[in-house]
């Protein structure tokens, strides 16, 4: 939750790296200038690339040096904003007039991802609830025995499950 605090210092930080890098490329000789520009460019390629390929997740952080699952290691869905494939994929998949969900996580970042339709209905406890979503940020392991219905990968990892409960096996 740290990071995210200082995310407004980026333009800041950009500025000080322009005023510097002009600095710099007054003292070094014009080859090893165009060297380093040509290296820092083709660092932004790769960052520009990388955020045009999870698309409409880019917000989502992935480390390629990190070991895997990242989701051990990162919070990789804060926001909650995988939450609206699962529940698009919920409605269209699940004709019943009336659908009960529950999110491990924020459930209020999960109504705004969605929150339109009248079919859904949230739940404060599994146990009542037809579906289960979750994006890992607070109960990062697998949920083995449970009948995941949906999954969203983004950049090899699993960021996204949503998982149908059976009502009538839990009540017995």
């Amino acid at each position: 939750d740290g990071w995210r605090h200082l995310y407004f210092t980026f333009c800041a930080g950009f500025l000080l790296i322009a005023f510097f890098l002009k600095k710099i490329s007054a003292r070094l000789k014009p080859m090893h200038f165009k060297f380093a520009l040509a290296l820092l460019l083709m660092a932004g390629a790769f960052y520009v690339h990388q955020i045009v390929n999870l698309h409409p997740f880019q917000n989502l952080y992935f480390n390629s040096l990190a070991r895997k699952p990242l989701r051990y290691h990162y919070e990789i869905d804060y926001w909650g904003v995988t939450y609206r494939k699962g529940l698009e994929h919920i409605l269209a998949n699940d004709p019943r007039p009336r659908i009960s969900v529950y999110f491990f996580g924020n459930a209020m970042q999960a109504r705004f991802a969605n929150g339109s339709s009248d079919r859904l209905v949230y739940e404060k406890s599994s146990e009542r609830a037809d579906y289960f979503l979750t994006t890992y940020r607070f109960h990062r392991d697998d949920y083995p025995g449970e009948n995941e219905v949906y999954t969203l990968w983004s950049n090899g990892e699993k960021v996204l499950s949503v998982f149908r409960r059976d009502l009538r096996l839990q009540s017995r």
